[in-house]
């Protein structure tokens, strides 16, 4: 699968891309560099760096800036719409079933019959057990 991926957004196969992506996909969270470079210790962080830019700009993987870390993070782009409720505070990712696509289906004349492929929806905020703990 990931090869087809790597050949798909034109991205020659290496062993170490192939490393790399396998363990993005396979993590529900948010990734630095170093996380990386903590399970690969083989890999010099300039190319894990290199690789994560590639893979943003190719949109495999999606880019966050992290202020509490004070570096970049980086998500495997599941290639299947998800809707997510992301706590900022604990980082606790709730699924949730609304669909914002049902709405813009509604609509679609007025977004100029604009076709998607493929779409992230997160909603940032303060879960429960968060909000809870603030008062």
């Amino acid at each position: 699968m990931h090869k087809l991926l790597l050949e798909k957004n034109n991205i020659k196969i290496t062993q170490t891309r192939l490393d790399i992506l396998e363990l993005l996909s396979t993590n529900d969270q948010f990734l630095n560099a170093y996380d990386i470079k903590e399970r690969f210790k083989s890999i010099n962080i300039s190319t894990i760096y290199r690789t994560l830019n590639l893979f943003d700009e190719k949109e495999i993987v999606s880019k966050r800036y992290n202020e509490e870390l004070n570096c970049f993070t980086y998500k495997f782009i599941e290639h299947k719409h998800s809707h997510r409720l992301i706590c900022i505070k604990c980082k606790h990712v709730f699924n949730t079933t609304f669909c914002p696509m049902e709405v813009y289906e509604q609509n679609r004349e007025a977004t100029h019959n604009f076709m998607i492929t493929d779409y992230v929806f997160e909603i940032h905020g303060y879960c429960q057990a968060c909000q809870n703990a603030m008062n």
